[in-house]
């Protein structure tokens, strides 16, 4: 974990620096001097050691950043505030940094079902897309969750990814398709606030990539895969044991599981996000 924030402080830094125009390596070596001066890295050549990992891993995808501050200018001078409501449920946002297109900088839509974006807003992520070979959901939620928001408020924005593994570009979405999916996600909210729901990203990939429909019966191989995701094995820990509130709630797969709705639940959260990807020609695997 502390590492972990270490890297997004630095490339905080190095973001500013490069939305401001200066120059980002000075600003690189300052920042690490001064996390080594206040005693959050080692001590001697561990430290030089961790300070030149920083450098190198950073470094590459700094330079990606600031080509793409280039190509597209500088952002609006304010944020822009988007909301949205359903009933008696609102989310709301103010969007930072966006970019305006200009008709040469929009790409073509990688499909007809996808509109043209008016604005470009860059995240760089603390970690990479894809772990263990598959897109990391965790790593899009919040920017896909903005462009919901966004696209709901008739925003039509642009998301561009940078990441230790590469670029990823999310299309804008359109306004009726983001609308349905709040209010999708609005209602298993309002769920959520009377009891807990029985879901688990891991095992909802899993269900989503078998393409269960709720209602199906279990098989053993994908019952199997699910146990050791959410359990664990002889070999590997569950998630169980890195989330105390799923132990308190679902001590085991067969608590989890037995509700039935354990489907419903993942496909109500994830089906869209995995559907828009599959729309945006982003590919889930590597």
């Amino acid at each position: 974990l502390e590492r972990w924030q270490l890297q997004q402080r630095l490339q905080q830094k190095i973001s500013k620096a490069i939305t401001l125009g200066k120059a980002w390596q000075p600003v690189l070596s300052q920042e690490l001097s001064l996390i080594a001066a206040e005693g959050l890295l080692p001590v001697a050549s561990a430290a030089t050691l961790l300070a030149q990992q920083f450098t190198q891993l950073l470094s590459p995808q700094a330079e990606q950043l600031q080509q793409l501050v280039s190509q597209y200018g500088a952002p609006l001078t304010q944020p822009l505030w988007c909301e949205f409501s359903s009933g008696a449920q609102q989310a709301g946002d103010w969007l930072r940094e966006l970019r305006p297109l200009s008709v040469a900088d929009c790409q073509s839509a990688t499909s007809d079902a996808l509109p043209t974006a008016s604005f470009v807003q860059l995240h760089w992520l603390v970690g990479a897309l894809y772990k263990d070979k598959q897109l990391d959901y965790r790593q899009l939620l919040k920017p896909y969750l903005q462009q919901l928001l966004a696209a709901a408020s008739g925003v039509v924005l642009q998301t561009e990814i940078i990441a230790v593994d590469g670029l990823l570009t999310l299309p804008p979405c359109t306004r009726g398709l983001a609308q349905t999916q709040l209010q999708q996600l609005f209602k298993w909210l309002d769920e959520s606030l009377c009891r807990p729901l029985p879901v688990e990203l891991g095992c909802a990939r899993l269900l989503l990539q078998a393409e269960m429909a709720p209602g199906s019966e279990l098989a053993d191989k994908l019952q199997s895969q699910l146990e050791k995701r959410y359990q664990g094995d002889g070999f590997s820990q569950g998630v169980l044991s890195r989330n105390p509130y799923l132990a308190r709630a679902f001590p085991d797969f067969s608590a989890l599981w037995a509700q039935g709705e354990l489907v419903s639940v993942s496909l109500g959260l994830y089906q869209g996000l995995s559907d828009y990807l599959q729309v945006a020609g982003i590919a889930e695997r590597q």
